[in-house]
């Protein structure tokens, strides 16, 4: 059970951030998953967390190692949107599809911007990315 107890400090942490909502308190939510235990979740998962923020707060996207996450930041930064890959099923499903329908739209791409839609249809009542209680692109409704 003690090799547990790095886990509940790492979903609080990132929970509180969430609810916070301030890039300070992403960072420091980050910090805790060092040494938690957690192999793979901490790649890439500070820079996602702060692109949400910045999308959600009408700001630029910072460039960063996005790990796991480039190809669905990638079209953000680089107007690539037809080479996204569909998102793997797990908690972030609904924050991937926000991430290319919020560039779909920046960029004019209807048939890209349908296809995000469509994936995110079934989460209509719920928050891109809360499910994970680590980050959120906020409403899916507002993507569709």
């Amino acid at each position: 059970m003690r090799h547990e107890l790095p886990l509940v400090a790492v979903f609080t942490g990132w929970y509180a951030a969430l609810r916070e909502d301030t890039p300070a308190a992403y960072r420091s939510a980050a910090v805790l998953l060092d040494n938690a235990g957690m192999p793979g979740l901490d790649q890439g998962l500070l820079p996602l967390a702060l692109a949400c923020w910045s999308i959600r707060h009408d700001r630029p996207i910072p460039p960063a190692d996005y790990g796991p996450h480039t190809p669905w930041i990638r079209p953000l930064l680089l107007s690539d949107l037809y080479a996204v890959p569909d998102s793997p099923p797990g908690l972030l499903l609904e924050a991937h599809w926000a991430l290319i329908a919020h560039a779909a739209r920046q960029l004019g791409e209807p048939h890209v911007l349908e296809r995000a839609r469509a994936a995110l249809a079934p989460a209509t009542t719920e928050h891109a990315g809360a499910a994970s209680g680590l980050l959120t692109l906020g409403p899916v409704s507002n993507y569709l």
